[in-house]
């Protein structure tokens, strides 16, 4: 009987019962580190490892999954969504320095050439981000609420 009340509920609803769970099980997670002053390099790798299998568990069950079964059905290779969501993800994300470069050298020779500083910021998150392989513009997407199939990211390196 409960089963069914919790099934006629609006989504919203759903989410407002189900977002103070989640908060308090991240709470609960991070709150490891009060727990050791000095946590050790071991630690550390320990808590990354597990974050990482998550997230990529996350993104494989919600994403990926569903769009394999759907290429599938559509009689497209099982790989094409992944494929096309790669490269999709690294010209959008080319795209945005792209634009961001030219809309500051308009800006520069229209208003001031301090709007040059701006294509510098911009060249070397570049640079940056090809030698680090973290991005800023994707954390700020992610922030956001892009999903990561949109955009997707490489994995930082943890050493």
């Amino acid at each position: 009987m409960s089963s069914l009340i919790i099934q006629n509920l609006h989504p919203v609803i759903h989410a407002f019962f189900v977002t103070p769970f989640t908060w308090f099980l991240t709470a609960l997670g991070a709150s490891v580190v009060f727990l050791k002053k000095d946590p050790s390099q071991k630690t550390f790798d320990i808590m990354l490892g597990f974050a990482a299998g998550v997230m990529i568990a996350a993104s494989f069950w919600s994403l990926l999954a569903p769009s394999i079964e759907m290429s599938e059905k559509m009689g497209l290779p099982s790989w094409f969504p992944a494929a096309v969501g790669f490269i999709a993800g690294g010209l959008f994300l080319r795209l945005i320095a792209g634009i961001f470069i030219l809309l500051s050298l308009g800006l520069a020779e229209l208003h001031s050439k301090y709007w040059l500083f701006f294509t510098a910021f911009v060249g070397l998150n570049l640079l940056q981000s090809g030698v680090t392989n973290w991005c800023p513009m994707i954390s700020i997407l992610k922030a956001c609420g892009v999903k990561e199939g949109s955009a997707p990211a490489k994995p930082t390196n943890s050493k």
